[in-house]
């Protein structure tokens, strides 16, 4: 298809990419069945390119089940740096902790594979 003039491309924007990139570039475009750089053309113009802007909300859910390990942790460190001993109710729960520990670092290795 002919354009007129003032709708021809007459300006060159360089793109520095690896060559993983532009391998995968190729791929698109040979599947979408266009040249690489109409392919990019396209991506850029439609704003494909844009990242999200929040993580996923499973990352924000590790987070929390995180933060919420560490406080309760908290007091026992705090205790052990005091000198002091753990009594019996004190060692169940640091029992307890290092098991909600294990579970959340099977949760996160399982969402990894």
């Amino acid at each position: 298809m002919l354009r007129s003039q003032s709708e021809r491309r007459s300006f060159v924007i360089a793109l520095k990419v690896t060559a993983i990139e532009k391998r995968y570039l190729q791929a698109c475009a040979k599947k979408a069945e266009l040249s690489v750089s109409t392919y990019v053309h396209r991506l850029v113009m439609e704003r494909r390119l844009k990242k999200p802007a929040t993580l996923p909300p499973e990352v924000f859910a590790f987070k929390g089940q995180l933060l919420h390990l560490c406080g309760a942790l908290h007091p026992f460190s705090q205790k052990r740096l005091d000198g002091d001993d753990f009594n019996v109710l004190e060692r169940a729960e640091v029992k307890q902790i290092i098991q909600n520990v294990a579970e959340l670092a099977r949760q996160i290795n399982n969402n990894l594979k």
